[in-house]
């Protein structure tokens, strides 16, 4: 027999909806039951199979993180990232999409401990922006946007697995979108869109191809917006970010 589904179920199932793969205690984080109560209700979604969950025995031993089932992009059986593809890419988008989220959930914990504000958390799903710049129509995807100590933030999360031709298109959009002029439509001054990368090797090799770049198609010097880190220099200290 299925359990009472109550208003809280509902913001809950909400918030998995547009931030799926986070396990139990990052969820509540943002709603702050005892962390059973949380679980309990994660069961009742369970049981009305609004969402299911993968297990993941890469991150601490076995968890589960959860997403929803509500048959659009959102969930895991639909989403374009999973869809018929082969397991090793479903593996690598999966680890990539835990990390991004391990990014905004290392900001949250700080965010309560220190007072910090920490708000409009957007995951990649919801961060298409679609801009036109000379002649052109641009397509760019964060990995995530946050708003973080009044700062507004792009995420680029960088596993080492990416070639630099990708990773430098990216920075031709970025470019581009501050140069429309079109990020006015939604912020006062351009976001920083950081960086998170595996060590300082990938770091040092990354500013040096990113300056390159620029210098050489001749980019002004006010696209300063650029900020690159270690995850060891920001798990180990997350108010690097807006402190640079």
């Amino acid at each position: 027999m299925y359990t009472e589904f109550k208003q809280e179920d509902l913001q809950i199932l909400t918030f998995i909806d547009s931030h799926p793969f986070l396990n139990s205690y990052e969820i509540n984080l943002f709603f702050g039951y005892k962390i059973n109560t949380l679980r309990k209700r994660l069961r009742i979604l369970y049981e009305y199979k609004y969402v299911s969950y993968i297990i993941s025995r890469n991150y601490g031993g076995y968890k589960y993180y959860f997403t929803t089932n509500l048959g659009h992009k959102n969930s895991f059986n639909s989403n374009f990232r999973y869809f018929k593809r082969d397991v090793q890419s479903i593996k690598l988008f999966l680890f990539h999409d835990i990390e991004s989220n391990k990014f905004f959930i290392n900001l949250k914990e700080f965010s309560l401990k220190n007072k910090v504000e920490f708000s409009n958390w957007i995951s990649d799903i919801y961060t298409k922006i679609e801009f036109r710049y000379s002649g052109r129509t641009f397509t760019l995807i964060p990995d995530g946007f946050i708003n973080f100590a009044g700062l507004d933030i792009y995420l680029e999360l960088d596993r080492g697995t990416e070639d630099f031709f990708k990773i430098l298109k990216k920075i031709e959009y970025y470019s581009n979108f501050y140069l429309s002029l079109e990020y006015r439509k939604y912020f006062k001054k351009f976001p920083h869109v950081i960086f998170i990368l595996p060590d300082e090797k990938r770091k040092t090799l990354m500013e040096s191809k990113v300056s390159d770049y620029l210098n050489i198609n001749k980019y002004k010097d006010e696209l300063n917006f650029f900020r690159f880190f270690t995850k060891d220099e920001f798990y180990s200290d997350p108010k690097i970010i807006y402190m640079v």
